[in-house]
């Protein structure tokens, strides 16, 4: 009888850490994408910022560092205000550069009440062929004024 009840513990106890497992399994990958920056291949570095003073100025900003030498960046800088569950333009400012020179851009607009965010666009091309290498996207932080 002691043996019975030793089998019944020990396949219980078993039940519980594969259920363990699983679960732990099944969440990690989540947790870990969190805590991983996106890779880029001839991108180093992509940033997004949004300020809001008290007199409703929005300045909105973006910059690029490419990796690649041989390369012309753009990077755009899109300011946009939240209407209902979407996304609405409000404006963009755009500037390009070659080499693997940080490409920065910003931008001021007066805004009404509301909640906005900053859509930087970079993409790289490469300056013989004129390829795009690599687009990639950068959201800021949402700002409510």
């Amino acid at each position: 009888m002691q043996k019975f009840e030793q089998k019944k513990h020990f396949r219980k106890a078993l039940g519980i850490l594969l259920f363990i497992a699983v679960v732990f399994t099944a969440i990690s990958p989540t947790v870990l994408s969190a805590e991983v920056s996106p890779l880029y291949q001839h991108i180093s570095t992509l940033g997004a910022a949004l300020s809001i003073n008290s007199s409703g100025l929005a300045t909105s900003s973006g910059s690029v560092l490419p990796s690649t030498s041989n390369s012309t960046t753009t990077v755009t800088v899109e300011l946009q205000r939240r209407s209902g569950s979407s996304w609405v333009y409000e404006a963009s400012w755009s500037n390009s550069g070659s080499g693997t020179r940080t490409v920065f851009q910003s931008g001021q607009r007066f805004v009404v009440r509301g909640t906005y965010r900053v859509l930087v666009t970079a993409v790289v091309r490469c300056s013989t062929t004129n390829i795009i290498l690599e687009t990639a996207t950068r959201l800021s932080h949402e700002v409510t004024h």
